[in-house]
């Protein structure tokens, strides 16, 4: 929502709703963050972070601790995970709960996620968004950094993108996340 209370006598920070803009704050190091645009009032999944808790959903029938530090996308894929294996937040094998677009190009996507404490390798896997089949990329062990190119796309084609820990007591996938070649 624009604000139109600024002008060269006023500071720019819209305080006519909940929402504010935001001065100065940090963001994840994404491509996709956006950096605070004078005037706009804005709220970003990404940029909003956690100090310490658990997520309550469902009333107690899901309980999610959510790591000092977390943005609010990780929590939200954090809670993508429990709905569709909860084991993987819990154990013995834990997802990569925190998966993002760091570069993206006209032909390339390289994504980074946070490190599963129980996998033993990594394995990136993508599709088109309207695809059934999912293309692996090699595995790599996760001793390497938590990082991937995905080369060999096509321009302006959105993407599904999503990590498989596999550690020795079987494997777990992250949330998927969505990505749009430029």
């Amino acid at each position: 929502m624009a604000c139109n209370k600024c002008n060269s006598k006023k500071k720019c920070g819209c305080s006519d709703s909940p929402l504010e803009t935001l001065q100065t704050f940090q963001c994840p190091p994404n491509v996709n963050c956006p950096q605070p645009q004078t005037c706009t009032e804005f709220i970003d999944a990404r940029c909003i972070m956690f100090t310490a808790g658990i997520l309550d959903i469902l009333g107690d029938e899901v309980d999610i601790d959510v790591p000092e530090g977390a943005s609010l996308e990780q929590a939200f894929q954090m809670m993508a995970i429990s709905f569709v294996d909860p084991t993987c937040l819990e154990g013995p094998c834990f997802a990569s709960f925190h998966i993002y677009p760091i570069f993206v190009t006209i032909t390339t996507i390289t994504v980074t996620w946070a490190p599963s404490s129980s996998a033993l390798t990594y394995q990136v896997e993508y599709k088109e968004e309207s695809s059934v089949t999912w293309i692996p990329l090699a595995a790599q062990l996760a001793t390497a950094p938590t990082q991937a190119v995905i080369s060999g796309l096509t321009t302006g084609t959105t993407y599904t993108i999503r990590v498989n820990s596999i550690c020795e007591a079987g494997n777990c996938y992250s949330a998927t996340i969505t990505v749009t070649t430029k």
